[in-house]
C-alpha cells in the first residue's frame, strides 16, 4: 500500500468516526427533546389538576350550610305520634331529622315558654306533621293556651280589648290569633284605609307592634307602643317620642335588615311572649 493510499484511508476513518459521533449526539438530543416535552406535558397536566382542585374546593365550601347544631340530641326519628316538651333552652340540636308520614309530633311549652328551634347537622326529612298550635279556649271560660313561645288568650284573656291591623297578606295568621283571643279581639287586617287606621290608632291605649309604619303613626299620635325588633335596629328606626317600650335581643347576625331570614329567625325567636306580656301589663298599669 502506498503512502497516498494510507493517507486517504486515515481521512475516511476520521470522517466515519465524526459521522458516528454526530449521529450519537443527535440521537441523544432527540431523546432529550422527547424527555423535555414529556416533562412539560406532565407538569402541564399536574398544573391543570391543581387548578381544577382550586376551582372545585371554594365552590363546595360556598354551597355548604351550617345550622349551628352541636348534634348533642342525636338523630330524631320518631316512629309513633307523640308529645315532646321543648327543652329549657328552646333548642334541639339533632344530627338528622326524619318524621315519617302519619306521625305527628306535638311540641309543648316549657316553664319559661321558650319558642321552639330545631337544628340539624345532617339531613332533614319531614313527611309527617309538626304541631305547635297549643290549646284553644272552651265554653267553660278557660282561655286558650299558646304553643311554644305563643300567647295565651281566649275567654279569660286580658281585661282590655285588642284590635289588629295590617295588610291583606297578613290575613290567615291574623284570623288564627283572633280566633284564639275570642270576642275581645277585633281583626282589622286588610280592612282599613290609611285614614281609617289613623282613626283606629287614636282610640288605642297602647299599640303592640313590630318595626312598621304603623308604629311611627302611633308615635306621631302620641299613642304608647310596645315594639318588637328583630332584624332591624331600634337606634335607627325606633319610635322617637316618649312612653315607648322596645323588646330586642341582639344576636350575632343582627341587625341584618333582611326581609327573609336565611337562618332560623333567632333574633325574633329570642323575644319571648312572657316578657312582652309583662311589658304590656306594666305600661297598662300606669
Amino acid at each position: 500500500m502506498t503512502n497516498r493510499q494510507r493517507t486517504v484511508r486515515r481521512v475516511l476513518s476520521v470522517i466515519s468516526l465524526k459521522a458516528m459521533e454526530e449521529k450519537a449526539m443527535f440521537a441523544n438530543h432527540d431523546d432529550a427533546l422527547r424527555q423535555h416535552s414529556t416533562t412539560k406535558r406532565g407538569l402541564a397536566l399536574a398544573g391543570f389538576i391543581v387548578s381544577l382542585l382550586l376551582v372545585v374546593v371554594p365552590v363546595s365550601a360556598q354551597n355548604s350550610f351550617n345550622s349551628g347544631s352541636t348534634g348533642a340530641d342525636g338523630a330524631f326519628a320518631p316512629a309513633t305520634t307523640q308529645s315532646i316538651a321543648v327543652p329549657d333552652s328552646g333548642v334541639f340540636n339533632f344530627t338528622t331529622v326524619n318524621i315519617p308520614a302519619n306521625v305527628t309530633i306535638t311540641f309543648t311549652r316549657n316553664a319559661t315558654n321558650k319558642p321552639l328551634t330545631i337544628r340539624a347537622s345532617g339531613d332533614v326529612v319531614i313527611t309527617g306533621t309538626i304541631n305547635i298550635d297549643g290549646k284553644p279556649g272552651n265554653s267553660n271560660g278557660n282561655g286558650g293556651l299558646g304553643g311554644p313561645g305563643g300567647f295565651n288568650g281566649g275567654a279569660t284573656g286580658y281585661g282590655f280589648d285588642q284590635s289588629f291591623s295590617g295588610t291583606a297578606g297578613d290575613g290567615p295568621s291574623g284570623d288564627k290569633v283572633a280566633e284564639v283571643l275570642g270576642d275581645k279581639c277585633v281583626n282589622r287586617i286588610g280592612q282599613t284605609t290609611l285614614a281609617q287606621l289613623i282613626n283606629e290608632l287614636r282610640e288605642c291605649d297602647l299599640l303592640l307592634t313590630n318595626d312598621t309604619g304603623t308604629m311611627h303613626l302611633a308615635d306621631l299620635l302620641r299613642v304608647p307602643t310596645v315594639s318588637i325588633f328583630g332584624s332591624t335596629e331600634p337606634q335607627r328606626t325606633g319610635p322617637l317620642g316618649q312612653g315607648h317600650r322596645i323588646f330586642r335581643h341582639h344576636v350575632e347576625c343582627s341587625p341584618c335588615f333582611l326581609r327573609e331570614c336565611p337562618l332560623d329567625f333567632r333574633c325574633m325567636a329570642a323575644v319571648t311572649s312572657a316578657e312582652v306580656i309583662a311589658g304590656i301589663e306594666q305600661m297598662m298599669a300606669k
